[in-house]
């Protein structure tokens, strides 16, 4: 799995901070769809109001751009 890290800064307090702990990828073969889950963990100082989750399915594209929200 990349991540994606824009060019752009983007300013958050000191002390935020999340990370994903586990993931996994669950097939519905009589539907032919995939369920992508993240657990996500605030292991900073404080509440956070959300996040953004962005993905590519191409290893080749370089700005992931698929909302996965």
């Amino acid at each position: 799995m990349k991540s994606y890290v824009p060019k752009d800064t983007i300013d958050c307090p000191d002390g935020v901070s999340i990370f994903i702990t586990d993931s996994s990828c669950i097939e519905n073969i009589t539907d032919n769809t995939y369920e992508l889950r993240l657990n996500i963990k605030n292991n900073g100082r404080f509440d956070i109001g959300g996040f953004f989750i962005h993905a590519t399915n191409s290893s080749n594209q370089t700005l992931a751009t698929i909302d996965l929200y």
